[in-house]
């Protein structure tokens, strides 16, 4: 139980360790240890989720909870896509990895992605030289996508759903899951090269 002294005892003896996986160097907004019933029985941040059942409680239909049931059915890391997330309040995504001793599944390790942390990747110049940027996009719906980083040259766009007509071709094209590059218009309707 969450309350005992036990528990108590072992939180404080991991809170170091898995600290180190979400301070400002690192991608990870947040990290839990989830059993094989739903609970979370360890969360660094310990916001609302905490000690929560992601399978009947408040959080069931987020996708913490479901790539949790995917990867405990697929014994596969999964990642899910980025989200509003409620107790964060927050856009954000989760990486959930299987653990598993001698051949048993014990639970799984998931980390919260951030979309601060994504979006100080995203905005990285190297490589890129002076006009280049990374735009990193979602799918919302069979006909809307969400631009989740800051673009250079239209501030108002990011976090809001767009109709596929009015993004770059490019990227309508790799939501679709098309690979490609090439001489391309951006959002700005300029050419671009693209991939």
């Amino acid at each position: 139980h969450f309350g005992t002294p036990a528990y108590q005892e072992a939180d404080a003896r991991y809170r170091g360790y898995f600290e180190r996986y979400i301070d400002d160097a690192t991608m990870f907004y947040d990290v839990f240890l989830i059993n094989l019933q739903g609970d979370i029985v360890y969360s660094q941040r310990h916001e609302s989720d905490f000690a929560t059942n992601l399978m009947v409680g408040p959080y069931r239909d987020t996708g913490l909870s479901d790539a949790f049931l995917e990867s405990r059915l697929s014994l596969e890391s999964v990642a899910s896509t980025f989200e509003y997330y409620q107790p964060s309040q927050a856009m954000a995504a989760f990486v959930v990895i299987p653990v598993i001793r001698d051949d048993r599944l014990l639970g799984v390790i998931a980390f919260q992605l951030g979309i601060a942390q994504i979006q100080q990747v995203a905005a990285d110049p190297i490589g890129l030289g002076s006009s280049g940027e990374t735009v990193l996009a979602k799918l919302v719906d069979a006909q809307h996508a969400m631009i989740l980083t800051q673009t250079k040259y239209d501030f108002a766009a990011i976090l809001k759903p767009v109709e596929f007509g009015k993004i770059p071709d490019p990227m309508h094209r790799a939501l679709l899951g098309i690979h490609g590059s090439g001489i391309e218009y951006d959002y700005r309707g300029r050419q671009v090269i693209a991939a």
